[in-house]
């Protein structure tokens, strides 16, 4: 191989022509490989069984009459070194010629890999916006087999031990202890000069609409998505029965931040057995959920702090990779769209009004693009963020907002309803009294004798559990604060409590 040629194979650059390039830097004995049919004279020819039948003219060959079947190549023919590439070592296969010069002179990457023992294409595609992005493909052997001339294809593959997931949006790596990365290399790069929010008025206009009071909270979520992708964040869920409010917007945001390492997940399909969709996602969007499966519900829970997931992939046997999604939740379900118990603190629920129709912005996600590298920028260029308060970054106080605790509420179950309600009515008819006795079995005679659903073992756990109430020692009480006095374990309701406080251990009065 030439000088020339070895100066020109460092990089292989989409767009050159590889033709172009094999014209100017072949060498003879490429023209037939290694077909026993064919051989080369020391001059250039091209001999067939002893025939010669294509003559080296200058950079050209030229057909000459011979007894010889030359393909479908006419006598007196000018072929250039490609043609002849294509029409004799590859049997007129143009494509298979392209890629031996891609793969062989170019430095092109073999588009395959194989993990454990499965193989896989990298594909690239654009999506909505016009990123490319990489998408990693289940190939079969023999469809690569088929698809390259090449018998040594499969020796080029790349060979992995198996996935894993590195998190990095500045300092990618594609291979990780000889496992294949399943992150996706983030799409965008930061503006070389500091900015401001001058400079991206549309983002942060935005960030305004979404966030309102909180949106230096929001501001430092979005720092920390992208500096430490690593980093457990709340589930944030964004709510609003009314339309036109951005919440799917903000989705198509973070589809344009993150790129594939964003996934779109159906309600139903977080229920599913089958996780590959979402379990190699950074951010795992759910749109106009309404999750009422409980497994659905404690599965996105779990993955709010999870830190492995053992995949489930069609085909393909189960494995365990780390997992580092972040759940955002979008839904026109403002205060039951899952139940988030009293203690919660993994939800950061954020409610989003209508966009006027005069403050709608022609071409808004094309203008979220065009403003991405100075946002980023101004995203570095914030304070540190101080990683050890809390192992979600914001603390339950920073979180807590109204609508929160509206969705806390919404959340409890008809029987802690029921009860807060008839104890609130007693202490209402009853304003003499300021505490309330009563046993299980009382609650149960008094207000729920033929409600089969409120039997004695579901009042005690709701109780406990939800109520956070804990009985008090035995003694004597006075049920409903007047009748005789009776023998037992009552629990304690006190007025005025936006919730009842545990009142284990405490003595009931003689």
């Amino acid at each position: 191989m030439n000088d020339k040629f070895e100066k020109e194979k460092f990089k292989y650059v989409p767009g050159n022509s590889p033709a172009h390039l094999f014209n100017r830097v072949y060498t003879p004995k490429e023209l037939i490989g290694r077909k026993k049919s064919l051989s080369i004279h020391d001059d250039g020819h091209i001999i067939c069984c002893d025939e010669q039948f294509l003559k080296l003219e200058g950079n050209k060959y030229l057909r000459v009459e011979s007894r010889n079947e030359v393909g479908s190549i006419p006598l007196g023919a000018e072929l250039t070194p490609f043609e002849v590439l294509s029409e004799l070592r590859f049997n007129k296969n143009y494509r298979y010629a392209i890629q031996h010069v891609e793969f062989e002179h170019m430095n092109k990457e073999v588009p395959y890999i194989r993990v454990r023992t499965n193989y896989f294409k990298r594909i690239t595609k654009k999506n909505n916006w016009g990123i490319k992005l990489e998408k990693l493909v289940p190939w079969t052997e023999r469809a690569i087999k088929t698809d390259h001339s090449s018998k040594g294809i499969l020796q080029q593959i790349n060979l992995y031990d198996d996935f894993t997931m590195e998190p990095n949006n500045k300092n990618y790596q594609r291979f990780v202890d000889g496992n294949f990365n399943r992150y996706q290399p983030f799409p965008h790069e930061p503006a070389a000069d500091p900015t401001t929010k001058d400079d991206f008025p549309v983002t942060a206009t935005f960030m305004q609409h979404v966030f309102g009071d909180q949106v230096d909270l929001g501001y430092k979520y979005l720092k920390v998505l992208y500096e430490k992708p690593k980093q457990i964040l709340p589930v944030l869920v964004l709510v609003s029965k009314e339309r036109e409010t951005g919440k799917t917007s903000f989705l198509n945001w973070m589809s344009i931040l993150f790129g594939n390492n964003y996934g779109l997940v159906p309600p139903a399909d977080m229920a599913s057995q089958f996780n590959s969709q979402y379990a190699y996602k950074n951010i795992v969007a759910v749109d106009e959920a309404v999750i009422d499966k409980k497994s659905a519900v404690e599965k996105i829970k779990s993955l709010a702090t999870t830190k492995s997931i053992q995949v489930n992939e069609k085909m393909i046997a189960q494995y365990s990779v780390p997992f580092y999604g972040k759940i955002i939740i979008a839904t026109n379900k403002e205060r039951d769209f899952m139940r988030v118990d009293e203690e919660e603190i993994r939800f950061w629920v954020r409610k989003l009004d209508t966009i006027p129709a005069t403050d709608k912005i022609q071409d808004f996600e094309e203008q979220l693009i065009a403003e991405t590298p100075a946002f980023l920028r101004y995203l570095e260029d914030m304070e540190d963020i101080e990683y050890g308060k809390s192992r979600m970054i914001f603390t339950k106080k920073q979180l807590s907002n109204d609508l929160l605790d509206e969705v806390k509420k919404e959340s409890r179950s008809w029987l802690h309803k029921d009860i807060e309600i008839y104890v609130e009515n007693w202490f209402d008819e009853n304003p003499e009294h300021d505490e309330l006795y009563a046993r299980i079995m009382d609650i149960k005679r008094r207000w729920f004798e033929n409600n089969n659903r409120a039997n004695p073992n579901y009042i005690q756990k709701v109780l406990n559990e939800e109520l956070k109430m804990g009985s008090c020692e035995n003694a004597r009480y006075q049920f409903l604060g007047h009748g005789r006095r009776k023998m037992g374990r009552p629990y304690k309701f006190t007025r005025n409590r936006a919730k009842n406080e545990t009142a284990n251990a405490e003595k009931a009065p003689f």
